[in-house]
């Protein structure tokens, strides 16, 4: 990988944090920002009031909340991470890394890690079941238990169902039921590593696809500190990356751009848990295969195509090194077209996430390179504002991209987990909170299976307020909750009627008209059947227990 900035400027107000850094990062010291700065790696000391930085930039905090972290993080898209002053060994080593390029390493040293490959749904029960035990051999506390396996099953979900798009990057699975995603097999495998070295232990999640973007994972933080309740209840990355903050001591976020995206975590075996790290490092790719680091333009900055760039320097060559072959040369190059200037884009939105026909754009400054034989759609979208879609002709060079602003709608319903869907447009499972158009009425349809559907009429919001609904669901009297457990539990659940995968003990649904009859099975124990007990009037669930030999 190509090196990024070498060199290093450490700037703060206090000459004893100031000469710190400076000796430990081998950095030039600064009392203050200056334009000199510009396109240096700048580690600044955000004690005080939040500092307006024009190149990447590393924050140094010495003693802040999990909020002030949210908060430094999330004011610039040139911010790469913000690092405790405590913890000299993560801000040594990030500081290395953002030098180098180096987006992937390993998360802890002197740690043996451990790796799984997941392919289906069904693998992760397996793979989480691993994660805990590893982590509770290497010292991990039942509270830290809990996280780290919470953690790992968001971030799998995440990565089997969120990451995945088509070769037009659209998203695999946004218009695909979540039931039938739990019974795909994958193509592309999701790796998990996990490991402890007697301090710490790490959980490192990768996907082949490198589709998250810096702005999703700023706003799902802001939305979780802001709201912990809403910030706890929203489904995929929202509730992961929330919920790791909480309770990790590190996390790093690294992306090669269309190529793959790791999440690394380290919680902390003793004490309480405590951020002290958050960064998000991202390498790009260029038409020609070449990596190089992530562009940081300042605004204004105006970009031409792969193919002009490769085209200037031979013409530029042979003037040098024939000067007879002037004037041939010059002919030549008054044949070539002129180069296209590209597509610039006006974004009314600073922090809009911008993709042009399902491919999200690293950067909206300068011109994008597109295909001026057809035409092409953009979709933005930014919290608290209406997503907006607009169709670009093929010979457009500027659009100007108003986004308005938008209500938000949360979602509850008890219990969790029912379709929500209005106009027969899916909008996600409960619970949920999305953007919806101001000023316009909507009736939610509220469906689960093994209950009765429900309708939720939600009067108009206005823009820039929050609307709760909430709907309590009535057990269906054609269906029948049946707990089920086992000794040894982890078994999985089959049988007529059974529409998920589960492992016990868990509680399924199943119509009464089939009269199911639930098979456990487990590798190394013997298959074990359950008959179906007719339940008396009236009963809305029953229990059953299989003993496992």
């Amino acid at each position: 990988m190509l090196a990024c900035a070498v060199r290093t400027v450490a700037i703060s107000a206090d000459p004893h944090v100031r000469s710190r850094l400076s000796s430990l990062l081998d950095a030039e010291p600064a009392a203050q920002l200056d334009p000199s700065h510009d396109g240096a790696l700048l580690v600044v000391d955000a004690s005080g009031d939040i500092p307006k930085v024009r190149s990447r930039a590393i924050f140094v905090v010495r003693d802040a909340s999990l909020t002030r972290i949210v908060e430094l993080f999330a004011t610039d898209a040139n911010v790469v991470g913000v690092v405790r002053l405590a913890d000299e060994e993560q801000l040594r080593t990030l500081v290395a890394r953002v030098r180098s390029g180096e987006v992937f390493s390993a998360p802890l040293r002197s740690a043996d890690l451990h790796r799984d490959l997941v392919t289906t749904y069904a693998d992760r029960a397996g793979v989480l079941e691993r994660i805990r035990t590893k982590a509770q051999a290497c010292g991990a506390s039942r509270g830290t238990l809990d996280s780290i396996e919470q953690c790992a099953d968001e971030l799998l979900v995440n990565a089997l169902f969120d990451a995945p798009v088509d070769v037009r990057g659209a998203p695999l699975f946004s218009t695909i039921d979540p039931l039938r995603r739990t019974r795909i097999a994958f193509e592309q495998r999701v790796s998990v590593e996990y490991g402890g070295n007697g301090e710490s232990f790490a959980l490192v999640v990768r996907d082949g696809y490198g589709t998250l973007l810096r702005p999703v994972v700023a706003r799902v933080l802001q939305q979780g500190v802001a709201a912990p309740t809403v910030g706890r209840s929203v489904g995929g990355a929202g509730l992961g990356f929330f919920l790791i903050a909480s309770s990790a001591s590190q996390i790093e976020i690294s992306v090669l751009r269309g190529i793959a995206t790791q999440v690394t975590c380290c919680f902390a075996l003793g004490g309480k848990p405590t951020l002290g790290q958050l960064a998000f490092l991202e390498l790009t790719h260029d038409t020609s295969g070449t990596l190089v680091a992530a562009p940081r333009p300042a605004a204004g900055t105006r970009f031409v195509s792969s193919r002009s760039r490769r085209a200037r320097p031979l013409v530029a060559l042979g003037a040098v090194s024939a000067l007879g072959f002037i004037g041939a040369m010059l002919v030549q190059r008054a044949r070539v077209p002129a180069a296209d200037p590209g597509l610039t884009l006006s974004i009314s939105v600073a922090d809009a996430v911008v993709r042009l026909d399902g491919v999200p754009l690293s950067t909206t400054h300068g011109a994008h390179e597109i295909d001026r034989s057809r035409a092409h759609q953009l979709v933005a979208t930014a919290p608290g504002f209406v997503s907006t879609t607009l169709q670009i002709p093929a010979d457009a060079h500027h659009v100007d991209v108003t986004l308005r602003p938008s209500a938000t709608l949360s979602v509850a319903t008890v219990p969790v987990g029912a379709m929500i869907r209005t106009n027969g447009k899916d909008l996600g499972t409960s619970p949920l909170t999305i953007e919806v158009e101001p000023e316009q009425a909507l009736v939610l349809e509220v469906t689960l299976r093994g209950f009765a559907p429900a309708r939720v009429e939600v009067g108009a919001i206005a823009a820039g307020k929050l609307r709760v609904a909430r709907s309590d669901l009535v057990r269906s009297s054609e269906f029948l909750s049946i707990h089920v457990e086992s000794t040894p539990s982890g078994a999985r659940i089959t049988g007529t009627g059974v529409a998920e995968v589960a492992f016990t003990p868990a509680d399924v649904i199943v119509a009464k008209a089939k009269h199911p009859e639930l098979t456990l099975s487990m590798p190394g124990h013997k298959t074990v059947t359950l008959p179906y007990v007719v339940p008396e009037a009236g009963t809305e669930s029953i229990e059953l227990r299989g003993e496992l030999n």
